[in-house]
């Protein structure tokens, strides 16, 4: 976590979701630290139910986004723990093709996040 803080540009937001099946409520969370590790904000929030656990965390990323967004943050790397979220937003960032998730909810979150 101190890696990924120090060798931000200026903020580093940590965001992940926690889901266990599609018939029950998902929860999301961030947060947000200066270079320093001093955490500013966090936020979090229990969502409607998701399909997968990949589309809780792509909604836990777009709402980071926004939320941080909203609040005037910007130079701010955001990291989690769901590699093919991204990987997809690597992939689609540099022109790539949304492969898989090309017709899938997720495709409209990685486009938001983006």
């Amino acid at each position: 976590m101190e890696e990924a803080i120090h060798s931000s540009d200026a903020y580093c937001c940590f965001v992940d979701g926690s889901w266990l099946s599609p018939t029950q409520q998902a929860g999301i969370g961030w947060a947000l630290y200066n270079k320093d590790a001093a955490l500013l904000l966090r936020g979090s929030a229990a969502i409607s139910l998701m399909v997968s656990s990949l589309e809780t965390e792509a909604e836990a990323f777009r709402m980071a986004v926004f939320q941080v967004r909203n609040l005037g943050y910007s130079r701010v790397t955001f990291a989690g723990d769901n590699m093919d979220l991204y990987k997809a937003l690597e992939m689609n960032e540099a022109a790539h093709p949304l492969q898989r998730w090309e017709h899938t909810t997720v495709s409209s979150y990685i486009r938001d996040i983006l």
